[in-house]
């Protein structure tokens, strides 16, 4: 997808990936329909229009993309694009991978194969003495650790790992070390791994991020070791994530007394594997190939062609009546992309078009497995 390497080419990608609304089913959709992010850009006001918001266009900036692009450059850090050489390969086949990273460190660290080790911030000091040992046992069979770089388990990942290489995903910007008494994993990460970031510079963490963070934790990765995970946590949001990318779980039992154990062992009951030492993992995890063979979010079902290869820009334009038509199919209930260009009988491209619009217009929401909702009344 990135096909130059001048600045204001990709200055125009990060421009369209910052635009407010432009997830990463629209950066891509967007790209594919117009073969550029300049042109894309001046089309995003008037798609948004068709789709039925007439307010002003929410297209960033020129001058803000400058200062991120120059604040990030004077960190030290740099932007991966999706459709990069170097954009992970099994991150970008999740349902809705970054359109853009901003790194820090050794990128050759994203073409050795990952497992993820996640669990509890406030862990007790034996399960981040497993953890880092388990980090470090994965490190010399080849493997790169990538963690959260939270307190606890995180953190002794990470630790475990720095010498054969560990990457560490933040919640916020590049630049925002959160927690802040986590300075000197920062630093060490820094100057010896690998640290990506979604958000924009200077983006400070917030409640809402961490999920974001999470998936792109489990998309790097082969697979996902958990050890303290509540019964109501984020660790236990990672696990769910990686299920749904099909990706592999390990889970560390412990006392049936601490709480903190419980998330583990509803994990293992449903299906993780249970896991007391590193040979559990490497016994059990799935081959690479089977993973590399997962469907793309936008590959079909049992109706449709496949949309990830539709040649967009030379599709035909939806009309308001195809407009109407598909609208008035869409309701509080999640429908199949596939399943609505049976019903309207529209090709896939006109579908795809239609729902490009609807959801720059915030009408409809795309949802995980290639179905979409209704968002509001309208028309």
């Amino acid at each position: 997808m990135v096909t130059s390497v001048n600045s204001e080419y990709k200055k125009a990608l990060l421009r369209l990936a910052r635009s407010k609304r432009v997830n990463s089913f629209i950066f891509q959709t967007l790209l594919r329909k117009y073969k550029s992010p300049e042109i894309a850009l001046d089309h995003v006001p008037e798609l948004t229009r068709r789709g039925g918001d007439t307010s002003p266009p929410k297209v960033a900036s020129k001058q803000s993309i400058d200062q991120e692009w120059k604040k990030t450059h004077d960190f030290g850090a740099n932007f991966l694009f999706l459709g990069d050489a170097n954009y992970p390969e099994l991150l970008a086949k999740i349902e809705n991978p970054p359109p853009v990273l901003t790194y820090i460190g050794f990128l050759d660290l994203l073409h050795k194969e990952s497992l993820a080790i996640v669990g509890g911030r406030n862990s007790s000091l034996n399960s981040q003495k497993l953890a880092k040992r388990f980090a470090e046992v994965i490190g010399e069979n080849g493997f790169v650790v990538a963690s959260g770089m939270a307190r606890g388990i995180d953190r002794a990942a990470h630790l475990g790992a720095l010498e054969t290489g560990t990457i560490g995903i933040i919640a916020g910007g590049i630049n925002e070390i959160y927690p802040k008494d986590n300075q000197d994993l920062f630093d060490a990460v820094k100057k010896r791994g690998l640290l990506l970031a979604e958000s924009a510079f200077g983006t400070r963490p917030f409640a809402g991020l961490f999920p974001r963070r999470n998936r792109i934790i489990t998309g790097l990765s082969r697979g996902v070791l958990v050890l303290e995970a509540s019964l109501k946590s984020g660790t236990m949001l990672s696990a769910e994530i990686a299920l749904e990318q099909g990706k592999d779980v390990f889970a560390v039992p412990g006392s049936p007394l601490d709480e903190r154990h419980r998330g583990c062992h509803k994990l293992i009951q449903d299906g993780a594997y249970l896991t007391e030492r590193p040979d559990d993992i490497f016994d059990n995890l799935k081959p690479l190939k089977q993973l590399e063979s997962l469907a793309t979010p936008f590959a079909p079902s049992q109706f449709a062609t496949d949309i990830s290869t539709l040649d967009l820009s030379m599709s035909e334009e939806p009309t308001d009546q195809q407009r109407q038509t598909l609208f008035a199919y869409l309701g509080d209930s999640p429908v199949s992309i596939d399943e609505l260009i049976v019903k309207t009988g529209f090709s896939a491209s006109v579908m795809v078009n239609i729902i490009l619009e609807l959801e720059l217009a915030q009408r409809v929401e795309r949802l995980p497995g290639n179905r979409v909702v209704r968002l509001f009344n309208g028309f």
